[in-house]
């Protein structure tokens, strides 16, 4: 059985992201730690992965699995090593997803320290999120498809 852990650094913003609610709406940005963990793996897919400083909250893989996200940790890992043996090894495609997430919530702690009147980080995450949203298309547009990934 693995274990997720955010980085403890981060705990502050994965809290306001994933566990409060937003004053406006009554939602929370994210609807769980699991969305937000994945969201943040996904930013970092072009980046390169570091590794946690501190264990923080933990989420036991059994919550990813019941919330049917498992299969994009080992889409990571596979991606990362571009070796289909590391599905053989459930650790270390959690720690290679861990890795990622942690880099991205690097990138997602960034984004809300430049934007420090955006109390919520809704508003920022929404506009990063429509800004790279719109990079795609455009290089859509350039190349008719999107590039090939390669393993």
């Amino acid at each position: 059985m693995a274990t997720f852990y955010f980085d403890n650094k981060y705990s502050i913003i994965s809290a306001k992201l994933a566990d409060e609610k937003v004053v406006k709406t009554g939602d929370k940005i994210f609807n769980s730690f699991v969305d937000l963990a994945v969201f943040a793996a996904i930013v970092a897919i072009n980046k390169t992965p570091t590794p946690i400083e501190k264990n923080g909250r933990e989420i036991p893989d059994r919550i990813f699995i019941s919330n049917h996200k498992e299969g994009l940790v080992y889409m990571i890992a596979l991606m990362d090593t571009k070796d289909p043996y590391i599905l053989k090894d459930e650790r270390k495609c959690w720690k290679i997803f861990q890795e990622y997430a942690n880099t991205g919530m690097s990138e997602i702690a960034g984004w809300l320290t430049d934007n420090p009147t955006d109390i919520t980080g809704v508003d920022t995450l929404l506009n990063i999120i429509a800004n790279r949203a719109s990079n795609l298309l455009d290089i859509e547009e350039i190349s008719q498809q999107l590039p090939d990934i390669d393993f």
